[in-house]
């Protein structure tokens, strides 16, 4: 079992952790995927989740190595268009993921063919009334990653999620992100 614990961040003091830890376990309890970390319990005592222990590394770090080979890069592209396939289209509410990133794919020791899906620290839920997308009301994920539409604060839906797989692909291929794009949103 791995324990994720949410800790106050330095330069806010005002962040809620108890209803941070609380957001993101309820979104993981309406998840039942084998590309997706699994959620065993919460232990708001400690502000913390309990999850499924995934020995191996996550892909930013099997990254420094350099490209993944292309039939790696095939299984875990499966794996998290499997995933991501599976939140945006949950009943009655899909899942936004927000924060699809090298750092938030596992990739057990066992086998790339079993990647899983991390961090729902960003997540939303697409109400049933959004007709496919909602506004964040702020920007939520990390730059590198983020889909123009996030960065630029207009509404946003699945297609934000597909956008930051793409730039993992990028990344799977290239070992490396395109930084014009990072650069375009900094200025």
């Amino acid at each position: 079992m791995a324990i994720k614990e949410f800790r106050q961040p330095k330069n806010n003091g005002s962040v809620g952790l108890s209803r941070l830890c609380l957001r993101e376990a309820s979104h993981l309890s309406l998840v039942r995927h084998p590309n997706v970390v699994a959620l065993l319990g919460v232990w708001p005592a400690k502000n913390s989740l309990l999850l499924e222990l995934v020995e191996g590394q996550t892909l930013a770090e099997r990254l420094k190595r350099g490209p993944v080979e292309p039939n790696e890069t095939l299984g875990v592209s499966k794996c998290v268009s499997l995933a991501l396939n599976y939140l945006h289209n949950l009943s009655p509410e899909a899942v936004i993921h927000l924060d699809i990133k090298s750092a938030n794919v596992l990739l057990p020791s066992k086998s790339a063919a079993t990647a899983k899906l991390c961090d729902f620290g960003s997540a939303r839920l697409l109400p049933k009334h959004a007709c496919g997308e909602f506004l964040l009301g702020g920007v939520s994920g990390t730059p590198a990653w983020m889909a123009p539409e996030v960065v630029e604060q207009r509404p946003v839906g699945r297609p934000a999620d597909v956008y930051s797989l793409g730039v993992v692909f990028w990344e799977m291929i290239t070992a490396r992100r395109d930084t014009n794009l990072t650069q375009s949103y900094s200025q």
